[in-house]
């Protein structure tokens, strides 16, 4: 697990040896004491954007399908309706064409995964993008570049 956090950390540094900061940075990234790497946000802070990533995906073929869930500042709504402020999903990720999409949803009304599952939904290959709507388009580029580089694709 340990390479795959460090091949994560190079794929979302750009492929380069991480510099020291400067000062200090508000928002770094991290594995938490459960696994999951923070790409954007601060499990501290429930009232900000969370997106976090299992390190260790599973490689099929050229795809990479992995565990991705996220924590939204404020309450959205899915593709197909569902009320929402947080959710796990299973991801795949197409090395050769650069796209990820969701297989599955759960969904919760709280932030960061907290309650009951509210909801879910299932989506067919492609059908569902992973956008990180109202986000920077960098995080979903950040997260497809690091699963096809701990995959070595």
């Amino acid at each position: 697990m340990l390479c795959a956090v460090v091949l994560c950390i190079a794929a979302l540094a750009g492929g380069q040896p991480p510099q020291p900061p400067a000062q200090p940075q508000p928002q770094t990234q991290r594995v938490s004491s459960d696994g999951w790497f923070t790409l954007s946000g601060d499990r501290a802070d429930a009232g900000k954007n969370l997106i976090e990533i299992l390190p260790e995906p599973i490689g099929v073929d050229q795809r990479v399908v992995l565990d991705l869930r996220v924590s939204r500042d404020q309450q959205r709504t899915s593709f197909r309706g569902q009320k929402y402020r947080s959710y796990y999903a299973k991801v795949v990720v197409d090395c050769p064409t650069r796209k990820a999409w969701y297989l599955w949803l759960s969904y919760y009304a709280q932030p960061e995964w907290a309650g009951p599952i509210v909801g879910r939904e299932e989506y067919q290959e492609g059908e569902a993008p992973v956008l990180f709507k109202d986000m920077s388009s960098e995080w979903s580029r950040r997260m497809i570049s690091a699963a096809c580089k701990v995959r070595r694709l």
